[in-house]
C-alpha cells in the first residue's frame, strides 16, 4: 500500500490518495474508514481480512470524519511479460480541524557566505581544495538566478573601452563573490587544482568532476556550481555551509520567482531537453509513504510547493510556447542537476493531469 496525504491549510481540507500495487483477484475488496484521528485501509479477499493499515494524524489535528467524501476508485490494468498486474487507485477528501499552519522548518544554518568571510572551496566528490588558498571575500553580493550576463549587458547603453558588451566592473574582483541560486561567481585567478575539459568547463584535477559552467574566454569570471563544491568558512571555527542540491535549488528558484510575480513558470534546459515546472500552490503540508506494511503508521507532514511538470524536447511546440511568454524564466542547468531535479520530482509524483503534465511536490527550503 502506498499513501499520500495533501493538507491544504487555507481550506482545512485533506486530499488522500491510496495506491495498491498488487495482483488482485476479482473477489478482492478495499475499504477505507476514517475516525477523528486516523483512517484505516482494509483489504479483504473472499470476505477474509488480508491486511489492515492505519495512518494517524499528528496530535494537533482532527479529522471531521462525517465530512469524508465518497471513495473514488480507478483500476489500471497493465500487462507484463510474466503476469497481468492491476493497480488500484483510491482517493477521497475530508475536512480537518486544528492548527493548520505550515510545520516549522528549522533553520539549522545557512548556505550563503557573508561579507568578510574567509572561505575554502572543496570538490564535493573527492574533497580536494579548488581554491589556491584560503580567501577572504571583502564583498559578497547576490545576483538573480537568470542569465546575469545577458541582464548586465542590457544595463549599459554603450560599449566599454575594451570593446566588450559588459563592463569589467560586472566581473568580481579577486576578493569579491557574486552569488546566485546556482553558482558562486568568483575571479578566475583564485582557483587551483582544476583544468579545462573539452567543452570549456572547469573540472577537478583529482576526480575530474565538473565544478563550473563553461567559461567565457573574454571574462575573468568563473561560475562555480554550488551543487558540485562545498564551502567551508574559516572565521573562528571551521564550518561547512549548507549544501545546495536539486531540491534546494528548485525551491530557491521558485521562491525567487514568486518574489517578483504572482505566478511562477520555469524552464530548466540541459542539452536537447527541457523541464517545464508550473507552480500550482505553495504552503501545503504533504505526506507520502511507499510500500507500507500492515499495522499503525504516523503521518508526518512536510512543507511543500505543489507543481505541474513535464519533460519535453527543446524544439517542441510546448517549449516554444512557454519561451514566448515573457513571464516564464528560462534557466540553463548542467545535465547532472537536470536529471537529479527530474528524479526528485518523479519521487514525489502523485498522479498525471491533462496534456501529459505530472503532479509533483517540492520541499520548501528556508536557508
Amino acid at each position: 500500500v502506498s499513501v499520500s496525504v495533501e493538507l491544504r491549510p487555507i481550506l482545512n481540507v485533506c486530499n488522500v490518495y491510496i495506491t495498491l500495487e498488487e495482483i488482485f483477484a476479482d473477489t478482492t475488496t478495499v475499504q477505507v474508514d476514517a475516525d477523528a484521528r486516523s483512517f484505516t485501509i482494509g483489504v479483504r479477499l473472499n470476505d477474509a481480512e488480508v491486511s489492515t493499515t492505519q495512518l494517524t494524524l499528528p496530535s494537533e489535528y482532527r479529522f471531521k470524519h462525517e465530512t469524508q467524501s465518497s471513495i473514488r476508485k480507478r483500476v489500471d490494468k497493465r500487462d507484463a511479460e510474466t503476469a497481468s498486474s492491476k493497480r488500484t487507485e483510491l482517493s477521497f477528501r475530508i475536512q480537518v480541524e486544528g492548527q493548520c499552519n505550515m510545520p516549522h522548518i528549522p533553520i539549522v544554518g545557512t548556505s550563503e557566505p557573508g561579507h568578510g568571510c574567509t572561505c575554502m572551496f572543496r570538490c564535493r566528490s573527492c574533497d580536494s581544495e579548488v581554491l589556491a588558498k584560503e580567501t577572504t571575500f571583502r564583498r559578497v553580493l547576490p545576483l538573480p538566478s537568470a542569465d546575469w550576463k545577458e541582464m548586465a549587458a542590457e544595463w549599459f547603453c554603450h560599449k566599454h573601452e575594451d570593446g566588450g558588451d559588459v563592463p569589467s566592473a560586472v566581473d568580481p574582483k579577486a576578493d569579491e563573490m557574486f552569488t546566485s541560486v546556482l553558482c558562486f561567481n568568483v575571479h578566475k585567478s583564485i582557483l587551483a587544482n582544476v583544468g579545462f575539459n573539452s567543452v570549456g568547463e572547469l573540472q577537478c584535477d583529482n576526480c575530474h568532476e565538473v565544478i563550473s559552467k563553461a567559461l567565457d574566454r573574454n571574462s575573468m569570471t568563473v561560475e562555480v556550481l554550488r551543487t558540485r563544491v562545498d564551502v567551508w568558512t574559516l572565521n573562528g571555527s571551521t564550518r561547512l555551509l549548507l549544501r545546495r542540491d536539486a531540491t534546494s535549488v528548485l525551491s530557491h528558484m521558485i521562491k525567487e520567482q514568486l518574489s517578483l510575480s504572482v505566478s511562477c513558470r520555469l524552464i530548466l534546459e540541459a542539452g536537447d531537453l527541457a523541464l517545464l515546472v508550473w507552480v500550482m500552490e505553495t504552503g501545503l503540508q504533504y505526506f507520502k509513504a511507499v510500500n507500507l506494511e500492515r499495522g499503525h503508521h504516523p503521518i508526518c507532514f512536510q512543507a511543500v510547493t505543489k507543481v505541474l511538470y513535464l519533460v519535453a524536447e527543446l524544439q517542441s511546440s510546448v517549449v516554444h510556447s512557454w519561451r514566448e511568454d515573457a513571464l516564464v524564466t528560462v534557466q540553463p542547468v548542467d545535465k547532472v542537476l537536470f536529471q537529479e531535479t527530474l528524479a526528485m520530482l518523479n519521487g514525489s509524483r502523485s498522479g498525471d493531469t491533462l496534456d501529459d503534465f505530472m503532479v509533483g511536490f517540492v520541499p520548501e527550503c528556508m536557508s
